[in-house]
């Protein structure tokens, strides 16, 4: 080999050997990009998945919190349903009792003679009623009161009678017929007794009425 060849063969030789560390140096380069470029994205990944995992954690305490309160709330649920139910129970117990008591007022009115059209609700129009049959009652009571302490004074069995004809309206004690031992009179005992001898047939309304 001439010496023209020998340093054209060490020529191509360098020539190579340059081409070479050129390339190794680009996929060097390339490289370190690369890994620079993953590094990266693995540092991204990490920072996403910590932060998924705080996520993940705070979201499980919220749900445990959340069935905590769920919980709560059925419960106080449950105790308003009852509570309802109670109330509800309690009403309708009430209304019954007031569909009662407005039977009873009705019935004391009609006793009162108060026709049940001519009732305006409530038992305050019963009260003059009730007050005039008090003190007729009272009234009565005391006839009869006067005349038993008589009788057990004297020893005498006086007794009640009504009087009607056409010339007197009278209750009195003993009869029209006297004779010489006029405590034996043909009379009631009671002064009601007397006085129901000269009622008429019908209930006190109807005997107003007529």
């Amino acid at each position: 080999m001439t010496t023209n060849t020998q340093q054209l063969a060490a020529l191509l030789e360098q020539a190579d050997a340059a081409l070479m560390s050129a390339e190794c140096h680009q996929w060097l380069s390339q490289a370190r990009k690369d890994i620079n470029t993953a590094r990266n994205a693995l540092t991204k990944a990490i920072r996403e998945l910590s932060l998924q995992t705080a996520v993940a954690e705070a979201l499980k305490i919220e749900n445990k919190e959340l069935r905590g309160a769920a919980a709560h709330w059925e419960s106080e649920a449950r105790f308003l349903q009852t509570q309802l139910d109670s109330a509800r129970t309690e009403r309708d117990r009430n209304k019954r009792t007031i569909c009662d008591m407005a039977l009873d007022i009705v019935a004391v009115g009609e006793a009162l003679g108060v026709p049940p059209a001519e009732q305006v609700g409530g038992t305050a129009e019963f009260v003059d009623l009730i007050q005039a049959l008090s003190k007729d009652k009272a009234r009565l009571d005391r006839l009869d009161q006067l005349n038993a302490a008589l009788n057990a004074k004297y020893g005498t069995t006086y007794r009640w009678q009504v009087i009607v004809n056409h010339n007197v309206n009278r209750l009195m004690l003993g009869h029209l017929k006297f004779d010489l031992n006029d405590q034996d009179c043909n009379g009631l005992p009671s002064c009601r007794d007397a006085l129901d001898t000269i009622m008429p047939a019908e209930s006190p309304a109807q005997g107003n009425a007529a």
